[in-house]
């Protein structure tokens, strides 16, 4: 596997925000992932890309933390999060945000509602349901605040299942910037989307990501994607890595031989 150039290892390794060791993972029928050796620090922008079964989807699972592996290390910010329970799990869940191809919004709720679903995990039961029946101002206005980075700020009460796809998955991503999470993963965000919203939403993720420094992993299976707006790409194939390159090093015939049949 071609691996991925970083700069200082020094400065590499105090970074480190994700990092599996000889980690492979799947599920009862057998394993989808082998031998993963995968490093990111805090605030790269980092794309998996590979067609569709390439094992994508089980490698942003491990890092949420929602898979265990089967064998190797898995550390999320210099923690197995494997061993961590009830409140330091919770803390730690909190930190990671999903955005999925389907989105996950409740469909009847205003986009409001949905946004503030976004800190359920740092709030008890009382306040999460005094917040849904009424939330309180200075939420709303955080929120709208969040919405307007999205280009929704006059959103605040549509339902969302009366918006686009485009617009619902801003949505998410403004859920996920609501939640103050410090890693987003994004599991092909733009799969059901038409080219021009695709480029949209990703120029999204990746200017707001980098506005906040946080640090995001993005599955895709649209190489003219990955290669204008990521810097660091993945070549995920069955199970396996088979580069971790630059975006200015992967060219057509890496492109061509990851997406043969």
């Amino acid at each position: 596997m071609e691996k991925y150039r970083s700069g200082s290892s020094v400065c590499w390794n105090a970074r480190r925000v994700i990092r599996l060791t000889n980690v492979s993972a799947g599920y009862a029928e057998g394993n989808i992932l082998s031998h993963i050796e995968l490093h990111v620090a805090r605030g790269e922008r980092v794309c998996l890309l590979g067609r569709s079964g390439a094992g994508k989807t089980t490698l942003l699972r491990l890092m949420s933390a929602a898979l265990a592996p089967r064998t190797g290390i898995l550390l999320l910010d210099n923690h197995d999060p494997h061993v961590l329970v009830g409140a330091a799990l919770r803390r730690m869940r909190s930190t990671i945000a999903i955005i999925h191809q389907s989105h996950d919004l409740v469909d009847r709720a205003s986009v409001a509602h949905n946004v503030l679903a976004g800190r359920l995990g740092r709030w008890s039961a009382w306040e999460t349901l005094r917040t849904w029946i009424w939330p309180a101002a200075d939420r709303l206005s955080e929120v709208h605040g969040v919405l307007q980075r999205v280009g929704l700020g006059d959103y605040l009460w549509h339902r969302c299942d009366r918006l686009s796809g485009g617009q619902q998955q801003r949505v998410a991503i403004a859920r996920a910037l609501y939640q103050q999470a410090q890693v987003i993963l994004a599991d092909e965000p733009v799969a059901s989307l038409d080219p021009a919203n695709a480029a949209e939403v990703i120029d999204l993720l990746i200017r707001t990501t980098h506005e906040d420094g946080r640090t995001l992993v993005a599955s895709l299976h649209q190489p003219e994607l990955a290669r204008r707006w990521f810097t660091r790409l993945i070549g995920v194939r069955d199970g396996a890595i088979s580069f971790d390159l630059p975006a200015a090093e992967v060219d057509d015939t890496r492109i061509a031989a990851l997406f043969a049949p």
